[in-house]
């Protein structure tokens, strides 16, 4: 009879042991799925989410693995040169050259992130900052992740800009 108390005591453990770390998951699953209006339960799903494929809560989730350039652009900030000066323009010449991994590295080495987040468009505090710095074109980009910030010396040219920005992503791709 200890025997089967103990087993009985065993599988209950068991079968509760994950019940915490189940709940943060589907705390984080609500936060970025559609739920019931505000007087229903907060846990229930709205049935649109019913209609969302896998892709697309994947793409809640983690954002999209295309990073739209154009969006980034747009949520861009610059310190130390005009929107419209050469080393800006050189810049995105340089991502639009990249291949999707690459701009997929790029994100990474910029915010420890390779997708852009799938509300990025709509949320006015996610900004990427562009800092460009007076340095020498033997520099290599730096970045500051917990702030989505790149310090971008002020190559000589789009030339050694690729040639520094792709090197700087190799060296963050063999680091992590």
């Amino acid at each position: 009879e200890i025997d089967f108390f103990y087993a009985e005591l065993v599988l209950n453990a068991r079968l509760e042991e994950s019940v915490t770390h189940t709940d943060l998951v589907r705390q984080g699953f609500l936060s970025v799925i559609p739920r019931y209006a505000q007087h229903r339960a907060q846990s229930e799903l709205s049935p649109l989410c019913y209609l969302l494929t896998m892709n697309e809560i994947e793409g809640r989730i983690c954002g999209s693995p295309d990073i739209d350039l154009q969006l980034l652009k747009e949520k861009t900030v610059y310190k130390g040169a005009k929107k419209s000066s050469d080393v800006v323009r050189w810049f995105w010449n340089v991502m639009e050259g990249l291949s999707e991994r690459d701009r997929q590295r790029f994100i990474q080495f910029a915010w420890a992130r390779s997708r852009l987040p799938h509300d990025m468009a709509t949320n006015g505090s996610i900004r990427m900052q562009l800092n460009f710095t007076k340095s020498s074109d033997k520099a290599l980009p730096k970045a500051q992740t917990c702030f989505f910030l790149v310090d971008m010396p002020m190559y000589s040219s789009e030339e050694i800009m690729r040639e520094k920005l792709t090197l700087a992503l190799l060296c963050d791709e063999i680091n992590s």
